[in-house]
């Protein structure tokens, strides 16, 4: 599915249902567009805080710069760490900042407890399997992997013992570790229930 939901570049009036409140003007919300979406997909954190109580039990809402807050938006804690999420189709996202635009990069983890409820169509198992790993791979699923794609690479007799120098293997963990991700701050950048959220960068012109 192409489309971004919450695309800040496009404006509609401001839907009265929450669960599709900042949805861009062409985002198709009929089941059978829903039923392909995948992650990552485009958003822009909340600027305002419209998820009901029942659904934001386990998160706050924070504006940037509070309680360590990047940006405004609602946050999880876990292990007394802040992970910022999004309820979009109302089910809850995690949300990251890559090549300078806000992403769904895959579902809430469960540890967080966080209560969905998708609108019809969306296939849950399919933006589980599109969405970020939880963990970095381990050493022993590195090693399998790079393995498969050298032997699918080169013919057999051209492996040699297959095994790995002491560079390859550290070229191999190198990939394993996790980076952090480069986070942008931005105010609320609305002031009434019907204006529109601009630009969540603001000066930084992307």
């Amino acid at each position: 599915m192409t489309s971004t939901p919450r695309d800040s570049t496009r404006k509609k009036p401001q839907s009265k249902d929450w669960r599709i409140r900042y949805l861009s003007e062409d985002d198709n919300v009929s089941p059978e567009a829903l039923s392909i979406l995948k992650c990552p997909f485009n958003t822009i954190p909340e600027p305002k805080d419209t998820v009901p109580t029942e659904f934001a039990e386990r998160v706050k809402y924070l504006v940037g710069g509070q309680g360590q807050a990047p940006y405004t938006g609602y946050y999880a804690t876990y292990n007394n760490v802040l992970i910022s999420v999004s309820n979009v189709y109302s089910v809850w996202f995690e949300v990251h900042l890559r090549d300078n635009r806000f992403e769904c990069f895959r579902l809430a983890q469960p540890e967080l407890r966080l209560k969905n409820c998708p609108l019809l169509g969306l296939d849950l198992p399919l933006l589980d399997r599109t969405g970020e790993a939880t963990r970095p791979p381990s050493w022993a699923e590195v090693v399998k992997e790079q393995s498969t794609q050298v032997q699918t690479a080169v013919p057999q007799t051209q492996l040699g013992s297959g095994i790995f120098t002491t560079e390859q293997l550290a070229t191999m963990a190198a990939g394993c570790k996790e980076t952090k991700r480069p986070l942008t701050p931005f105010d609320d950048p609305s002031d009434s229930e019907d204006e529109e959220p601009e630009d969540p960068f603001g000066s930084f012109k992307v």
